[in-house]
């Protein structure tokens, strides 16, 4: 399975400015109460998605190059599910 190395999150909720995190093995989000640690979980989730919703669409579809999600798409708390597939990243509040 290859690593994700860093995340670049920019325009997204908490996150106006861009902001690379770099990400090792394992990954700790540590941060005061609305700091953004949630917020890098729904990327990553948001991130998923979308590669995912490409990859079905891109198959069922003879040319297609993007794909659209909007903020219902968005999970709310999907961090036990992440959990499950990046079990290396470890969140503390």
């Amino acid at each position: 399975m290859k690593k994700i190395h860093y995340l670049k999150i920019h325009h997204f909720k908490v996150f106006g400015q861009p902001v690379t995190i770099e990400l090792e093995q394992p990954s700790v989000l540590i941060g005061p109460n609305n700091s953004g640690k949630t917020t890098v979980i729904q990327a990553l989730a948001l991130w998923r998605l979308g590669i995912t919703k490409w990859y079905q669409e891109r198959f069922n579809s003879t040319n297609i190059s993007s794909i659209g999600l909007n903020r219902l798409d968005i999970p709310q708390v999907p961090v036990l599910q992440l959990l499950k597939s990046y079990s290396s990243l470890i969140i503390y509040p």
